[in-house]
């Protein structure tokens, strides 16, 4: 410390102790990971989690304190961070098989870049114009009978075409009589691979679907109690890492919850989400998927 600021300091303390004030305290201003972050202020301390251009605060979705770029379960709220079921690198409450390790993280998606978004995501149903991005938000806006669908583009610029299980977070402000909302893996246009998600026919239904190009399509539905609200979380993933093409479907919308299994190998395809009729904010999509043996490749993190 130069000899003019250890007296400023000291002077400075000597009058605190003078006029009975708390101590001067100097401001931290250490940023170890050198996102612009200052740590005492940082979410994610020691992993690089600037906030979105033009904005000033990092982006933390399930608003668990946690930011994305570090939180093992972005989409649902665990302050804890609790991973003791497989040691992988999911956190419990996220990971679709919490018992069996290797299942990697592929993308996370929260929106914190809209201007990006169809840098890894392809329209591959309906019109790129009824698709808007917003910082922490994708709305799906679908015209009258407008099959829209959107698939992942993966880290080599293909869309990504094999099975993956599928974690999507967001609200449903809007839906007719005869609406689907799906999230979507092993697709096959025109038809689709497996589909797990809501109808809207009277009342919400969860409808899992199974079907292939030039196959048959089979499809069943549960009737779930009238929501709340209109958050939703709808999770698509193989039964268990030994059976990939034998699914469950799990759709928590409002306080209204409802499961089901079903199965049958498809094609490979694209994966991604599919609406008709049904107006839908997406606030993140967390794609995994189980690899046999080695480490996971490194996830896109949007």
């Amino acid at each position: 410390m130069h000899v003019r600021t250890a007296i400023v300091v000291a002077f400075a303390s000597g009058c605190n102790f003078i006029y009975e004030l708390e101590p001067t305290q100097l401001r931290d201003e250490s940023d170890i990971d050198e996102d612009g972050v200052l740590d005492v202020e940082d979410n994610c301390v020691t992993t690089p989690n600037p906030p979105p251009p033009g904005q000033t605060v990092q982006i933390d979705t399930d608003l668990d304190t946690i930011g994305d770029a570090c939180d093992n379960c972005a989409l649902l709220s665990n302050v804890e961070q609790r991973a003791v079921g497989d040691g992988d690198e999911l956190g419990d409450l996220c990971d679709p098989h919490p018992t069996s390790g290797s299942d990697c993280l592929v993308v996370l998606d929260t929106f914190a870049d809209p201007a990006r978004l169809f840098e890894h995501w392809q329209v591959v149903g309906g019109d790129r114009a009824s698709v808007v991005a917003e910082v922490g938000r994708l709305s799906l806006r679908p015209r009258t009978g407008e099959n829209l669908a959107l698939a992942a583009i993966g880290a080599d610029g293909m869309l990504l075409g094999d099975d993956h299980d599928l974690l999507v977070r967001g609200k449903i402000p809007q839906a007719p009589d005869g609406a689907i909302f799906h999230v979507v893996t092993d697709a096959a246009l025109p038809s689709f691979g497996f589909g797990c998600g809501l109808r809207f026919v009277t009342v919400p239904n969860i409808e899992v679907s199974v079907a292939a190009i030039g196959g048959p399509s089979t499809g069943n539905t549960a009737e779930l109690t009238p929501p709340v609200d209109d958050d939703f979380v709808i999770r698509l993933a193989s039964r268990s890492v030994e059976s990939p093409f034998a699914k469950v479907c799990r759709v928590e919308y409002g306080v209204s919850v409802g499961i089901q299994s079903f199965g049958g190998q498809q094609p490979k395809g694209w994966t991604g989400v599919r609406t008709v009729g049904a107006a839908v904010e997406i606030t993140g999509i967390a794609l995994t998927k189980h690899v046999a043996s080695g480490t996971c490749p490194p996830a896109q993190r949007w």
